[in-house]
Order: structure tokens, then C-alpha cells, then sequence
């Protein structure tokens, strides 16, 4: 897992990456380089995009 570690969680109000414990100092590094990479970037913004869009996809569904 060292060039592939790094999973992303989401829900939660921030970017929050978790690696495997049973990885080396390269996937260690790997998962903090994807987390530096999601936190200077507009991942979060998007998400919550995505999801607004969901949920008013959902909400004009079940008005029919």
C-alpha cells in the first residue's frame, strides 16, 4: 500500500485521510501528500455541492 495508501472519509466537515497502519514511510507519506492535495484544493466545496444537488434531486422526485 505504499504508492496507493490513503483513504479519503467523507461526512465529516474537513478533509480527514486515513492510511494503513501497516504501511511504510512512503505510504505514510502518500496518504499526508493526498490530504495536503484535498486541503489546498476545492474538494470540499464540491462534495457539498454534489450532495446539495442530490438532495434536491431527491426532494423534486418525491414531490411528483
Amino acid at each position: 500500500p505504499s504508492n496507493a495508501n490513503g483513504g479519503v472519509l467523507l461526512g465529516l466537515n474537513g478533509v480527514v485521510v486515513k492510511s494503513h497502519g501497516g504501511t511504510d514511510a512512503e505510504g505514510y507519506a502518500t496518504a499526508l501528500a493526498l490530504a495536503a492535495d484535498l486541503a489546498g484544493s476545492h474538494y470540499m466545496e464540491e462534495v457539498e455541492a454534489g450532495l446539495a444537488r442530490a438532495s434536491d434531486d431527491e426532494a423534486s422526485e418525491a414531490a411528483q
